[in-house]
């Protein structure tokens, strides 16, 4: 069975806490996984009580890879003690040149993208915003909009709206996100309008044209703006 790979950003949403993951630092990819494995089968043997993962690239590096950069661990408080003592010197370094444990605030990450919470009402102004085509309407997050500043699309993700809109309609709980028409609103100078508005959708449920044209007056667009898919 494939392996599920989560991002940063995939543990924030579904833990809501730090993420402690071990970088590794070595050129050779090959060499970097064998150390992964072998850090991976280490914490199984020594600290049992703290889960391990492998962790995928965060979604703001623009970094594309096939498959992990890093090792979360989930430490248990004495765990944590006990990996600083055997792998790190009193102020942090690891003892190993092959990688470095690092912390991954939650409330940095939350701070920046996390406090986007989403809305069934209809959009009062036109901004970077993300949006969500659910059975109970469109989720809507717009930020303020400033044609003077280099901000043009909003800074969020889909999914940071999502976290929240599971718990503010549970109803919607039992969906999966990607499997609904989703997609953003960004302000460009390409196009007459000035704003470009961009979706996403999927071969089990793809954006019917009578659909598209709802979205678009949701958002405050004409039924012809010009509505692109992301692929």
């Amino acid at each position: 069975m494939p392996m599920l790979i989560r991002s940063p950003e995939d543990i924030f949403r579904a833990e809501g806490k730090d993420i402690y993951v071990l970088h590794f630092l070595q050129d050779d990819p090959d060499e970097a996984d064998r150390t992964r494995s072998e850090m991976t089968d280490w914490f199984g043997q020594h600290l049992p009580t703290s889960r391990t993962e492998w962790m995928a690239p965060s979604e703001h590096s623009g970094y594309i890879v096939g498959g992990p950069v890093g090792l979360r661990v989930d430490f248990t408080d004495a765990d944590l003690a006990a990996y600083c003592a055997q792998w790190e010197t009193p102020a942090g370094k690891s003892l190993d040149p092959r990688f470095q444990c690092y912390l991954m605030p939650y409330e940095r990450w939350h701070a920046k993208y996390g406090n986007f919470v989403p809305s069934l009402d209809k959009p009062t102004h036109k901004g970077p915003a993300l949006w969500i085509d659910t059975p109970l309407g469109v989720l809507t997050h717009v930020v303020a909009d400033d044609p003077e500043s280099e901000v043009t699309r909003h800074p969020g993700h889909y999914l940071d709206l999502w976290m929240h809109a599971v718990k503010l309609w549970p109803e919607l709980a039992t969906l999966d996100a990607d499997d609904l028409v989703h997609g953003w609103v960004y302000r460009t100078k390409d196009e007459a309008a000035g704003w470009m508005v961009v979706y996403s959708d999927s071969f089990r449920a793809p954006l019917q044209p009578e659909r598209q044209a709802e979205i678009l007056a949701w958002l405050g667009f004409p039924a012809d703006a010009q509505m692109v898919s992301e692929y």
